[in-house]
């Protein structure tokens, strides 16, 4: 497990009170549209964007937009600051470490982190697993998407001059060969990866890393798809024309290709591709996963998911109550998620809540009963 708690104050609807949310291999996050749920991944992603040295943090940009909005200063002169710590236990190191980023508006100091009492190796260490930190929020399979035609060969997004460049200005780069604006403010987007070890966040390089999966994991693979509806025998990844793509065998010899597959089955294709690696990143951030999905499909992913963070460090968003459902004997990975005059918090379901509430009822019951937190009401 990668982090073990986080702490975020004046930061996003992270207001002066702040959070303290102790983190476990699964976490999956409840609550209302505009809680804060999503800003939770915010706050991951600009750990990932720190340690990886990112340039859109280090030169100096204005913080500003990401600060809460209200009052975090101490004194009427100081100027605000975000601060987040990041209590991280480093693979194969027994000591662990709080990570501390903070951040100033332009008028200050930008960034600043440091391990207490670490050396730089540490850092180095700590860097190198917060690089490989994957959050998928950004996944769309529509009918325009760039995946249903294929993948192309990887083209090696260039950095433009930071001469002249404002803040607020788009950095523009390409995924498969399509180019896409990134928002300097939002730390969660990502370049694509060179090697296609992991998925990249936009599963723009899904057909090539399931070209490289063993005949035993693709056979795993093709059997939690056939879960999604009957009659699924295989998956390939022919190459034509230059471009590596994935076709669906039904029964029969019927080969449906990507362009013509349903939404729902290229997302739920590629949360096995990441939920069943056996080797994955430190972390995984998912939002929303049981979109486009059928109701029992959505219990078997959150099965997978407890399966999963036996391996990995898990963070999910979710509005499910199927999902959530599947959790019932795993009550205390559910996290509510609530607003109090304007500022996000969280709340750990407890065993003691559960086994008062869950004596007749599933979680997602207890859920929409009020009784965990996390509601609209």
């Amino acid at each position: 497990m990668l982090i073990e708690r986080l702490r975020v104050q004046g930061l996003l609807s992270f207001g002066p009170d702040g959070i303290d949310l102790p983190l476990e291999s699964l976490n999956v996050v409840i609550g209302p549209n505009g809680s804060g749920k999503s800003n939770l991944l915010q706050v991951l992603g600009l750990l990932r964007t720190a340690a990886g040295g990112d340039r859109a943090l280090v030169n100096g940009r204005d913080w500003e937009k990401l600060l809460w909005q209200g009052p975090p200063q101490m004194k009427d002169d100081a100027p605000a600051k975000a601060r987040v710590v990041a209590n991280v236990k480093l693979p194969g190191l027994e000591r662990k470490w709080d990570y501390h980023l903070e951040l100033f508006p332009s008028t200050g100091e930008h960034k600043k982190e440091y391990i207490p009492m670490a050396g730089t190796s540490e850092l180095a260490i700590l860097h190198r697993h917060y690089s490989d930190i994957r959050l998928y929020n950004n996944w769309a399979f529509g009918s325009l998407a760039s995946i249903r035609d294929g993948q192309g060969p990887p083209v090696k997004p260039s950095w433009p001059s930071d001469t002249g460049n404002s803040g607020s200005t788009p950095i523009v780069g390409q995924d498969n060969g399509v180019r896409y604006k990134r928002d300097l403010y939002n730390p969660i987007a990502s370049w694509p990866d060179e090697d296609d070890k992991w998925l990249t966040e936009t599963a723009g390089n899904l057909p090539s890393v399931i070209s490289r999966f063993s005949s035993d994991r693709r056979i795993t693979l093709g059997k939690y798809l056939n879960r999604l509806y009957d009659g699924i025998v295989g998956i390939t990844t022919p190459f034509v024309d230059g471009k590596v793509s994935v076709v669906i065998e039904e029964n029969g010899g019927r080969e449906i290709p990507a362009e013509r597959l349903s939404d729902g089955t290229l997302r739920y294709l590629s949360l096995l591709t990441v939920l069943l690696d056996p080797d994955p990143p430190p972390l995984i951030g998912i939002e929303e996963p049981e979109l486009g999905l059928h109701p029992d499909i959505v219990f078997e992913l959150g099965k997978l998911l407890v399966e999963a963070s036996e391996r990995t460090q898990l963070v999910v968003t979710t509005h499910s109550h199927t999902l959530v459902d599947a959790l019932t004997d795993h009550p205390t990975s559910v996290v509510a998620c609530d607003k109090h005059e304007g500022q996000t918090w969280f709340k750990r379901v407890t065993t003691g809540v559960a086994e008062v509430w869950l004596n007749d009822n599933s979680l997602g019951q207890v859920w929409s009963m009020g009784g965990i937190g996390g509601n609209r009401w």
